[in-house]
């Protein structure tokens, strides 16, 4: 196993690598690409240079999601150091993940040979503790809802004398209920 082979990059913002083989292959997703400062005044550091604090290492993109790119980078090298596990990998490590992703969907058309995989492993969501490792299934995208109520003429009465609590209450469980049935 090696990680030896560099795939497309699409305006110097997508990387993707490719490391062993074998009748199955796992896709790793990160991306390096982090949010702007903000506000210097509210870093107790330069935020785009690394400080270790203590135990632990602090700057912008730390977290999210630049020790999940170390990582799995890590682990490939590794693994190809020392085992043959018998495993395609595919690393695919994006560039504008905080910015809406704008060229994503054309990267994902133009390489779906090179991103065909058995698995995927989105690695871009929080553990809960230090040191206690976390797995969360069933997140990736973005929705946007506009909800409109409308209630009837009798709710209205009571909203506007200020009896309307339980209209609004027994709305919202309406609301969350066509929502958690998707």
């Amino acid at each position: 196993m090696s990680l030896d082979r560099a795939l497309p990059r699409t305006a110097d913002n997508l990387l993707l690598a490719e490391a062993g083989e074998g009748p199955f292959t796992l896709l790793i997703y990160n991306h390096y690409d982090v949010q702007p400062e903000g506000d210097l005044e509210i870093w107790g550091s330069a935020p785009f240079e690394p400080t270790l604090r203590g135990e632990r290492l602090f700057g912008r993109g730390a977290a999210d999601d630049g020790a999940g790119v170390i990582a799995h980078l890590t682990a490939v090298r590794l693994l190809a150091e020392h085992a043959d596990p018998q495993l395609g990998i595919v690393l695919f490590i994006e560039g504008e993940e905080e910015s809406g992703s704008p060229s994503f969907a054309s990267f994902l058309h133009e390489n779906r040979d090179a991103l065909a995989a058995d698995v995927i492993v989105v690695a871009d969501s929080g553990n809960w503790d230090i040191g206690v490792p976390a797995l969360t299934t069933s997140l990736r995208g973005l929705v946007r809802v506009d909800v409109e109520v409308q209630f009837t003429r009798g709710e209205q009465k009571f909203i506007l004398v200020g009896l309307g609590d339980k209209a609004v209450a027994e709305s919202r469980e309406r609301v969350r209920a066509a929502f958690t049935g998707l």
